[in-house]
């Protein structure tokens, strides 16, 4: 079986497929493996990602469209055909159609925004200058979650 496993940013996503893996073995496939890297951005130390948007004058690393969902396709079905167990885990796991279509399974995260806000804020500290990136963030995932 494929297993999908989605929910906010530090809504506890990898934590779960940690111990899923412990426990069981799968094939893991994480979505933040499959960003559209292209070049080192001047001046920075993180890469600028082909076809990012741009809110509040940061690029949206939290965006559907940063990731390769067509290579993302195509590798969680080579391993559905291989694997006797895939667990795929992503902020927008369930958003894409024909990657929906591939699970048997799809595990939905809810946690209270406060507890993945501090979260987040303690694993990315530089969100702390920068709120209005997390803005971002939680706004982008909304959008894609409410109409998919």
């Amino acid at each position: 079986p494929v297993i999908g496993i989605c929910g906010a940013s530090c809504s506890g996503k990898s934590t779960l497929v940690k111990s899923l893996a412990a426990q069981f073995g799968p094939v893991v496939i994480a979505l933040d493996d499959y960003y559209c890297v292209r070049q080192l951005k001047p001046g920075l130390s993180y890469l600028q990602v082909d076809g990012f948007e741009v809110l509040n004058g940061y690029d949206n690393w939290d965006a559907y469209n940063a990731f390769q969902w067509d290579n993302i396709v195509k590798v969680v079905t080579n391993a559905a055909q291989t694997a006797p167990l895939v667990i795929v885990e992503g902020l927008f796991t369930f958003c894409n159609a024909d990657l929906v279509k591939l699970l048997d399974v799809g595990i939905f995260l809810q946690v209270n925004i406060d507890t993945v806000n501090t979260r987040r804020f303690a694993r990315d500290t530089w969100l702390v200058e920068n709120p209005k990136y997390w803005d971002c963030i939680e706004l982008g995932f909304q959008g894609n979650h409410t109409t998919a």
